[in-house]
């Protein structure tokens, strides 16, 4: 594969920087070009100029097409700041992870619906067990908003393509202290190696939602068996899973 359409050839040791907006063009048009240049050069994305309120794109984007350095506004807490944790969570925080080999040598789109017909997918069974000790929601202890939580669990696979799909248990009314779902949510994952698994606690309001709680983490930390998930940030509120992980060939 030659570099994407509108760059010259660069020497693989030099690092060619993208602004946000000249990368999702790429991204939409030149994905596997850009997946190919991606093999031999260092790309980094930057956020673009606009976002004065130093907001962040979906790191994922940029990920799943080879780029090494992908850079975000770390002073905006936030969904992809929560991303961006748990993809290097596995290697310690040190900033450094190996692409998995497709990406390393060969050509795909990674934005179709099965970018890798024959590469074996994986599928990840969770069952949602109970949660302990979840918390109101931060604006509830305002107002007169003192009522117990109505929690759910929705679990979503960011990767191969990127948000690709999510589920959530039923609503369980008025006990935010030990809920109990006991309900089974299948998912079928592509490449598995670059997916994150986002698990997300919800407050069930007549009008909406209301955020409770969440943790992000890399597919390969999930161990198979039963396991505590603690919300990010707080120091007692999990969640109770089983894990299950079966290979899946073909369609």
């Amino acid at each position: 594969c030659g570099p994407p359409e509108g760059l010259d050839d660069c020497t693989p040791g030099n690092v060619l920087s993208f602004s946000e907006t000249r990368a999702q063009q790429l991204v939409n048009h030149r994905a596997e070009r850009f997946l190919c240049f991606n093999q031999r050069q260092l790309s980094r994305i930057y956020p673009s100029a606009y976002r004065i309120d130093s907001s962040n794109f979906n790191p994922q984007l940029y990920w799943n097409v080879g780029c090494q350095l992908v850079a975000l506004n770390y002073q905006t807490e936030g969904r992809m700041m929560q991303l961006n944790r748990a993809k290097f969570m596995v290697n310690g925080d040190c900033g450094y992870a190996l692409k998995p080999p497709p990406m390393c040598k060969g050509s795909f789109n990674p934005f179709c619906d099965d970018p890798l017909p024959a590469y074996p997918n994986k599928q990840l069974v969770l069952k949602i067990i109970s949660g302990q000790q979840l918390p109101k929601p931060p604006d509830s202890m305002l107002g007169d908003r003192g009522e117990i939580i109505d929690p759910f669990v929705e679990v979503e696979i960011i990767g191969l393509p990127v948000d690709c799909c999510k589920g959530q248990t039923r609503v369980v009314d008025d006990n935010g202290f030990n809920p109990v779902w006991e309900e089974n949510l299948s998912f079928t994952l592509h490449m598995a190696e670059v997916a994150l698994v986002r698990f997300l606690v919800w407050d069930h309001d007549p009008i909406g939602r209301d955020f409770v709680g969440q943790r992000t983490v890399p597919f390969g930390s999930l161990m198979p068996g039963y396991r505590h998930v603690y919300l990010e940030g707080l120091t007692e509120a999990s969640i109770f899973i089983h894990v299950t992980v079966h290979d899946i060939y073909g369609k």
